[in-house]
């Protein structure tokens, strides 16, 4: 470790000197003793009454290092729960975000589920969701979105669903995924709020707008506002273009596999081939195959037709490359597509590959690529 403390990102003289030790011990053994050896003198440190707020967040980091660190098993259960305390305690004291998130993450890595204190953790997670800080707030969210559980849902549930309203398009994000990690373990909070889901899809900040995406794939379709959410979630898909970030397109694809492309927009998911096999957007390229295998053969076809395209014909560029990448993802575009379309099985539907596209696919068989061998 030839780097110098002022260099070295660590919290403390204490925290850079355990990490130099541990990267330079002799073996696995030798560093769980350091390890184990800085872990008594931390819970020494942690005991003395004058303990400043300072000194007590380079104590958390210092043994949530040790705990990542350690060879697994090495330390037993409830190794670290003499910190426990001091973690709420900075939770509750802390006066910046940074001693609030320590404290926070100390808990939720290192208190067991059913802990004692774990009442006190979630009283500090409500306090803080209605505290009116975006700060505190985007805090208390990041954390249920992170280590949500069955125990903090009846406690937060209500701030959460006010906050995915609030004025700062932050919280707002933090809020759906949150509400989205809660449904885990209460599956009818998505129920309750849908319809704000579907306005928080047509949110001014894009940011949201993702968050919600996330959320909106996990409508289940009977709920009264799936229809409205599809039809929201198609209306952003006539939006995606190369010219859109990539992230917000992925999403917006990713959702539709769940709720669906409608009829009306298969047009426009062919014309996209085109332009994302052209521009090396392999993710996205994929996502508008698996949309199209959704529609019906003869559906598919009849677009085709009116635009004197077809899907298959718009890879052809991928199976003439000679990295296995581009490889990999042609074949599995092509398996997304029926093949009475593009196979000649069909008496009224002529094979849509040329001779040496048939050849090269063939040749796969042949792949160092076990998955390629498998597709062919």
């Amino acid at each position: 470790m030839d780097v110098t403390f002022a260099s070295s990102g660590a919290l403390s003289r204490a925290h850079y000197s355990i990490v130099r030790k541990v990267e330079t011990a002799q073996s696995v053994h030798q560093a769980d003793q350091f390890l184990a050896l800085e872990a008594k003198v931390v819970h020494e440190r942690l005991s003395r009454s004058s303990l400043s707020v300072k000194a007590c967040k380079e104590c958390l980091v210092m043994l949530m290092y040790i705990s990542t660190t350690a060879s697994p098993g090495f330390l037993p259960p409830g190794s670290f729960d003499f910190a426990l305390a001091h973690a709420l305690n900075l939770v509750e004291a802390g006066k910046s975000i940074e001693d609030k998130r320590i404290g926070y993450l100390f808990c939720a890595e290192l208190m067991a589920p059913h802990h004692e204190l774990r009442l006190m953790m979630v009283n500090t997670l409500r306090k803080d969701l209605e505290s009116g800080s975006p700060g505190r707030m985007c805090l208390a969210l990041d954390n249920i979105v992170t280590f949500a559980n069955e125990d903090i849902v009846p406690a937060v549930q209500d701030a959460v669903l006010d906050l995915i309203s609030h004025n700062y398009p932050h919280v707002r994000r933090r809020a759906v995924l949150a509400l989205r990690s809660l449904a885990v373990f209460n599956p009818d909070l998505l129920s309750q709020s849908s319809g704000t889901i579907v306005a928080r899809l047509q949110d001014r900040n894009e940011a949201v707008v993702g968050s919600a995406l996330i959320a909106a794939a996990q409508l289940p379709s009977s709920d009264p506002s799936f229809s409205n959410a599809r039809h929201v979630v198609n209306g952003l898909f006539s939006s995606v273009s190369i010219s859109t970030r990539s992230a917000i397109s992925l999403r917006v694809i990713h959702c539709l596999q769940g709720m669906g492309l409608s009829e009306g927009h298969v047009p426009f998911a062919i014309d996209l081939l085109n332009s994302f096999s052209s521009s090396r957007e392999p993710v996205l390229l994929l996502g508008i195959f698996r949309l199209l295998s959704q529609q019906t053969p003869s559906k598919l076809m009849e677009a085709e037709k009116a635009q004197g395209t077809s899907c298959v014909g718009s890879i052809q560029n991928l199976l003439a490359s000679h990295d296995i990448n581009d490889q990999y993802l042609y074949l599995a575009c092509l398996t997304c597509i029926d093949p009475v379309i593009w196979a000649g099985t069909s008496p009224d539907r002529p094979l849509v590959l040329e001779g040496w596209e048939v050849e090269k696919i063939m040749q796969f068989l042949e792949s160092p690529d076990d998955s390629i061998r498998k597709m062919v």
